[in-house]
């Protein structure tokens, strides 16, 4: 269920990514489908791409007055046409998606049941102290979490979170990290040689990923003195004045933004980029840091509840790939680390490691989805 088009909105990585699901989807179950009823947006380029990735389905309706029963409607139109086969409603979000999926859930014959997805670490303090409807957005998920009774979350951390809500006895709570996607055959090989001397910020520019920080963190940093560039791959609402801010700390040198990207574009962009910086004050998993790590680029990180994770899941093997930083180290610190993160080479068993976490976990959310259909 996706009533306000957010999977497109995420751009074509997003939707590769539900490609991907519904691939293994019908390897695990042949015959089962992954159908995605959405809110039609102008993103036209990549519907056509979008209509022919297979066994993948997206199914449109226009905004407009009467969205929320023109929606319903449809979903419901679509879900009686599947009459004998078992239906899962899948909410992205324990906002709106949710509260849609529960209505049409409630006015079926056969009511099939809803997974509610939570993605980000809405529960964290610094999460909710971000801005104050964030706060409201917190309680309201509680709510709908005791309304649940199939969950997905990305960490065991949210996992013990979640336990202390619901009652973990009477709801299906999968823990099932969001598949990071990289094209096996366009993975460079990155060693000490070929590094660039450069740091990049990947993500939303957006304030809750922590663009102001990134500022403050390059103004710290002898990115003059030791010839850095900075790379910045995204877009959002805060990209024009994160792009005066950081020419204004670092005048004269490089500063590059990249934008959205994908495919090879996205590859060679990787390519640029020496140590990948991460400044969000809350973050649930950490997609991105493991889509450097496994393209062998260290990360410098906030201590978030998605680095703590990651650097539980690469224990020993870790080797200072992942820098968790400290934020009352001075400039002689930091302009020491950043030399040893440009000379680090991330070893070949994290790499190994993390794909093994991504099959494990997007098989363990297609059983999820395929253990409901079924109950």
């Amino acid at each position: 269920m996706d009533p306000r088009g957010t999977i497109i909105k995420g751009g074509r990585s997003v939707v590769e990514r539900h490609q991907l699901y519904a691939r293994v989807l019908d390897e695990t179950s042949p015959g089962s489908r992954l159908l995605i009823i959405s809110k039609e947006l102008s993103q036209s380029s990549l519907r056509t791409t979008e209509n022919q990735l297979v066994p993948l389905e997206i199914v449109y309706v226009k905004a407009g007055p009467f969205f929320f029963l023109r929606y319903l409607n449809k979903s419901r139109r679509i879900i009686e046409f599947e009459k004998g086969n078992r239906v899962l409603l899948i909410a992205g979000d324990p906002w709106i998606s949710f509260y849609f999926a529960q209505v049409i859930r409630n006015t079926l014959k056969a009511s099939p049941g809803v997974q509610l997805q939570l993605h980000g670490d809405i529960f964290d303090k610094n999460w909710k102290q971000l801005r104050w409807r964030n706060c409201i957005k917190s309680e309201l998920a509680k709510l709908s979490l005791r309304f649940a009774t199939n969950i997905r979350v990305n960490t065991e951390l949210q996992s013990s979170a979640i336990s202390s809500i619901v009652n973990t006895k009477k709801v299906l709570l999968t823990v099932a990290p969001v598949p990071f996607t990289v094209p096996g055959t366009l993975v460079p090989e990155v060693n000490n040689r070929t590094r660039p001397r450069s740091i990049g910020f990947v993500g939303r520019l957006h304030s809750e990923r922590g663009t102001s920080e990134f500022v403050h963190l390059v103004k710290r940093l002898p990115i003059k003195k030791m010839g850095l560039d900075v790379y910045v791959m995204g877009e959002g609402s805060e990209r024009a004045n994160l792009e005066t801010a950081l020419r204004n700390a670092v005048d004269g040198q490089g500063i590059f933004f990249l934008g959205n990207l994908s495919g090879r574009e996205l590859e060679e962009a990787w390519q640029k980029i020496g140590v990948s910086i991460f400044t969000a004050p809350s973050e649930s998993y950490g997609l991105a840091m493991r889509e450097s790590l496994v393209r062998g680029i260290p990360i410098w990180t906030f201590p978030t509840v998605g680095a703590l994770e990651l650097v539980k899941c690469l224990s020993k093997d870790n080797t200072e790939s992942v820098r968790v930083m400290d934020s009352s180290a001075n400039k002689t610190e930091l302009e020491r680390w950043l030399e040893k993160s440009l000379d680090i080479q991330v070893p070949d068993i994290i790499k190994s490691r993390l794909f093994t976490d991504r099959s494990v976990g997007l098989q363990s959310l297609i059983e999820s989805w395929l253990r409901q259909t079924k109950d």
